[in-house]
């Protein structure tokens, strides 16, 4: 998927939804010690997208 094209059609048209993807079995490759780091993880990259697109922040 190129995420890049997906942000900016989401800019585009003023989307103001929820953000949410699928995340498989992420969690199932981690020792139990690093679910909490791995939940993390998966947050930021969440809110990543989310700010991009609410604030209509584009790559160069």
């Amino acid at each position: 998927m190129n995420f890049e094209e997906i942000i900016k059609a989401l800019i585009d048209v003023n989307y103001k939804g929820d953000i949410t993807f699928e995340a498989g079995t992420f969690f199932a490759r981690f020792p139990s010690e690093l679910l909490p780091a791995a939940a993390r993880m998966m947050f930021e990259v969440g809110d990543y997208f989310r700010r991009r697109v609410t604030e209509g922040i584009l790559e160069k």
